[in-house]
């Protein structure tokens, strides 16, 4: 969950998008400008607030070798697309965007996410023999959050806490893969299915039974925040249809062995080649296809032909099906051992859609593409920016750097926060340039957690004191990983299983 910068109140908004090849050759250059700046550094540098003055030349080369990096790939995936986004120049944060992005707006305008009717209120299990009291985080059947004087207060975590963060983290990624795989989070499907599927997965998975963190946390009525086009995040899951082309953030969090676990992605619905659905399910549908026992034998399936036929040297899975610069641009074992961030690769990877039913529909589903990408982009910036004696600002500025790249905003409200047995907690990470010149040290755990728009950052608050959208109408798109800052760099620990 995002944590707002007004109140103590925080909560959710992400998604796991499959990263294209573009994408994912990004996420290593980050990785490596990163390393080599950090490498130039004495080992005894130091940032801290008396120490970073507003001209520092690492915050501002590192975010300048970042906005190069990702208006490279802005500009390779607008040439890519050039017959959709034939006149952008939107690189560089300027000029004519070909009219896209007024369509594309005026689109949402004219068919807005509307204000919940009528909402239903997930149930608590009670507490009994099969969920003992301390199953469940302190708030879950009062949905008050019990005021702590810790919460200002930046925990060092020991090895006992990193594991059961490591556990909590794991599990709500298996959890974020289920919910977003394309043949659950499809045209037709409502959120609030999608709730329950989550729900129902989270309190029963069959190793790790946990308690799905947004449930009562200070009384909102779900168990995942499913946030859609405009919904910038804090999303109440509802009656709503998905459609093709929608946007949709999932930002999924669990409360397991004492500790919560959190992580957001975004998807474009319906961005899959046609037939590729039916093939890969086999002609299994309704009910029993969206169960969590369908989705965990089709990936230990998956992932046994794909670790049998091409699992790279250091056993990590292999690139996605359609990045033909695999072989070129992903490092060998020797060099990933080197890397401060373990390599992101999807769990599961399909072809995308190249068959649309209108020119409508294939706008609308590239600018979201591109929208994700942008995204997915700057959350892996930030995260490449985590080093330990670097601060704060360091992944603000980053994250901003390349939303600027792409011609997108990034939202000011709402941030990144610490997590440990509290849901949200200091440090709270700014995804935009700030001058919090904290010092990043070894032992912190926090989440990065951006939320990239397509117009404006300005937002409002719904009168379900939760959703949260945008005021211009602009679609939004957000990605959360939870990272541990270790001695060597910084460890993600919401990475795919």
């Amino acid at each position: 969950m995002t944590s707002s910068a007004g109140s103590r109140w925080v909560v959710v908004a992400r998604k796991l998008a499959l990263p294209s090849t573009t994408t994912t050759t990004a996420v290593l250059q980050f990785q490596q400008l990163f390393n080599q700046r950090s490498s130039s550094l004495s080992p005894s540098w130091r940032r801290s607030k008396s120490s970073i003055p507003s001209s520092s030349t690492a915050y501002t080369n590192d975010a300048n070798e970042v906005y190069e990096c990702a208006s490279h790939n802005a500009a390779t995936f607008d040439h890519q697309y050039r017959h959709i986004l034939s006149s952008s120049s939107t690189v560089g944060g300027g000029g004519s965007d070909g009219g896209w992005r007024q369509r594309q707006m005026a689109i949402t305008k004219l068919n807005p996410i509307l204000a919940h009717a009528t909402l239903s209120t997930q149930l608590i299990p009670p507490s009994n023999n099969s969920y003992p009291s301390s199953f469940f985080p302190p708030y879950a059947h009062t949905g008050i959050v019990p005021y702590s004087i810790h919460h200002d207060t930046i925990l060092i975590h020991d090895t006992s806490s990193i594991s059961r963060m490591k556990n909590a983290a794991t599990l709500a990624r298996q959890l974020l893969d289920y919910i977003t795989h394309p043949s659950i989070s499809h045209a037709g499907i409502t959120t609030d299915q999608l709730n329950s599927l989550l729900h129902y997965a989270t309190l029963h998975h069959p190793t790790n039974f946990a308690y799905p963190s947004p449930l009562n946390y200070a009384g909102f009525p779900k168990s995942v925040c499913t946030s859609i086009n405009e919904v910038v995040c804090h999303g109440i899951p509802d009656s709503r249809h998905l459609q093709v082309g929608d946007i949709l953030s999932c930002d999924v969090s669990v409360f397991l062995e004492g500790v919560h676990g959190d992580n957001c992605g975004s998807v474009v619905v319906g961005d899959v080649e046609d037939g590729i659905l039916d093939e890969m399910i086999g002609g299994v549908g309704g009910v029993e296809r969206l169960s969590w026992d369908w989705y965990a034998d089709w990936l230990s399936k998956y992932a046994s032909s794909s670790s049998s036929s091409s699992a790279d040297a250091s056993g990590n899975n292999p690139p996605m099906e359609n990045d033909t610069s695999s072989s070129s641009s992903a490092p060998s074992a020797s060099e990933d051992a080197s890397m401060p961030i373990k390599r992101d690769w999807p769990t599961y990877s399909l072809p995308q859609k190249t068959n649309f039913a209108s020119h409508e529909e294939e706008e609308r589903i590239i600018t979201a593409r591109r929208l994700v990408q942008a995204a997915l982009e700057s959350r892996d910036a930030g995260v490449a920016a985590c080093k330990p004696g670097g601060c704060l600002s360091d992944v603000g500025a980053a994250i901003h750097a390349v939303a600027d790249a792409y011609g997108y905003d990034t939202v000011r409200h709402y941030r990144g926060h610490g997590i440990s047995s509290e849901f949200h907690c200091a440090p709270f990470v700014k995804h935009f340039r700030n001058m919090d010149a904290l010092e990043i040290v070894p032992g912190m755990i926090f989440t990065i957690e951006p939320m990239i728009t397509e117009g404006s950052a300005e937002c409002t608050e719904w009168s379900d004191n939760w959703t949260v959208a945008t005021m211009d109408g602009g679609r939004a798109a957000q990605f959360e990983h939870t990272v541990l800052i270790t001695e060597e760099g910084v460890e993600v620990l919401t990475l795919p299983y």
